[in-house]
């Protein structure tokens, strides 16, 4: 079954669902990690002639690695794609002080690029096309209305100089976008990659 494929050709239906957030799946997002032991042993147990004259090769890795030199590294990369992603409403402003029948849900998507500029795009459904350009984010924050109701302002940069004005189903949700939202623009890390050695701590670190 094509899970994406499915999902698109019911996005309408999926949309309806009283249960419809139990659908939604995090973007593949790992760190490598490669530990060896924390202690070595006093006297090598083998010998590089007893991997070497190992007949399967399975026996010649697995010896290998139990008698290879004592290293520990950690790989990983900051991710440059989706930040965080869920369904918002969009207020018009003109609409802000308090009458918010006129909300239009979107599926909000908080991305950062190659450039490492803060892009927020808006769908009408996780895999419809775009409803507007996406927003080269500048700054957000929170407000809250005269009944309340609390939105999240978030201003973008550019000739536009557009504003969108978003609220959530749970007042919690925003709070936790405008964090998001400030950590991508208080920094630009796109790539790390440490490594330590016995005997000689040598940490390096790469930013592609």
């Amino acid at each position: 079954m094509d899970y994406e494929k499915f999902l698109g050709e019911n996005s309408s239906i999926i949309e309806n669902l009283s249960q419809r957030e139990l659908l939604l799946f995090p973007r593949d997002d790992f760190t490598e990690i490669s530990v060896s032991p924390l202690e070595r042993t006093v006297m090598p147990s083998l010998s590089v002639r007893e991997v070497t004259d190992a007949k399967w090769l399975l026996t010649q890795e697995a010896l290998a690695f139990y008698t290879a030199p004592h290293r520990v590294e950690l790989e990983g990369r900051c991710s440059l794609d989706i930040i965080r992603e869920g369904f918002l409403f969009l207020v018009p402003e003109t609409s802000l002080l308090d009458n918010f029948k006129s909300m239009k849900k979107r599926y909000c998507v908080l991305r950062k690029d190659e450039d490492g500029k803060v892009l927020l795009e808006m769908r009408k459904s996780q895999f419809a096309a775009l409803t507007h350009p996406p927003m080269i984010v500048q700054q957000a924050a929170l407000s809250t209305s005269k009944k309340g109701r609390n939105v999240l302002e978030v201003s973008g940069s550019g000739a536009e100089r557009r504003s969108w004005v978003l609220a959530a189903d749970s007042d919690s949700d925003l709070p936790r976008w405008l964090i998001e939202i400030d950590r991508a623009l208080a920094g630009d890390c796109k790539g790390y990659l440490f490594s330590y050695n016995e005997g000689s701590p040598d940490m390096n670190m790469e930013v592609s």
